[in-house]
């Protein structure tokens, strides 16, 4: 899959959790906060979903469950009903937010190739974490939007998705990365998985980095599997 190029670079420097800024926005929940785990399945299941080739109706139940159910994604116009998504290259498709609604037949070729277009732009993003020197500008990226938030529950202090009508689905997913990345940076620098041949996104650490359980033999010599 070819890289495509992200926009919002506002800095090559490294973000770990110390090094983030700190003028990000402090909020106030008393509600259960989700984890940067909640994120993390989040993002995992659009990869994985847009991997298998997931149709409209699918990417509407993830919007729903994920991003609209959780109160991670905020609607222009809450009492419409509606909610557009978008992704540059592949238009504009509007979904229904109520559960009992299906998405107009007409939106369903345009959902799967927005669903497509967004997952490849994630995958070259994702990708800077396992080059030389190390690229995570989406997280700083996403910071600076105001993509992601820092939340404060009681004595907690957390890393939240703050996502907008209007933005791409990339955008969405690699916030809900962001979240993930701030809170449990180690696992992208020693664990994260994705392989070159299809873009598996994954995190396991006794796997190859560029490589997933199904790949493991490409590239390898010929009678020889690639070592784990």
């Amino acid at each position: 899959m070819p890289a495509v190029a992200m926009t919002n670079k506002p800095s090559t420097a490294s973000t770990h959790p110390s090094s983030v800024p700190t003028s990000a926005v402090v909020a106030r929940s008393s509600s259960r906060v989700p984890t940067h785990l909640d994120a993390r399945d989040a993002a995992l299941e659009f990869m994985d979903g847009s991997l298998g080739g997931w149709d409209g109706h699918q990417f509407v139940d993830w919007c729903r469950r994920r991003l609209l159910g959780r109160g991670l994604l905020s609607m222009a116009d809450p009492i419409s009903g509606r909610l557009a998504t978008v992704e540059e290259g592949a238009g504009r498709v509007v979904i229904p937010t109520s559960p009992y609604a299906d998405i107009d037949p007409i939106y369903l070729p345009y959902a799967r190739r927005l669903v497509e277009v967004a997952r490849g732009r994630v995958v070259s993003a994702l990708s800077g974490f396992l080059r030389s020197p190390l690229d995570d500008r989406f997280v700083s990226a996403a910071i600076y939007a105001g993509r992601v938030r820092r939340v404060r529950a009681g004595d907690a202090v957390t890393w939240q998705p703050s996502l907008r009508e209007g933005e791409p689905v990339s955008h969405w997913v690699l916030a809900l990365f962001a979240v993930d990345a701030l809170g449990a940076r180690e696992d992208y620098d020693q664990k994260l998985s994705l392989c070159e041949s299809c873009g598996a996104v994954s995190f396991a650490p006794d796997r190859q980095r560029r490589r997933c359980p199904a790949h493991l033999d490409v590239g390898a010599p010929s009678g020889r599997k690639n070592p784990r």
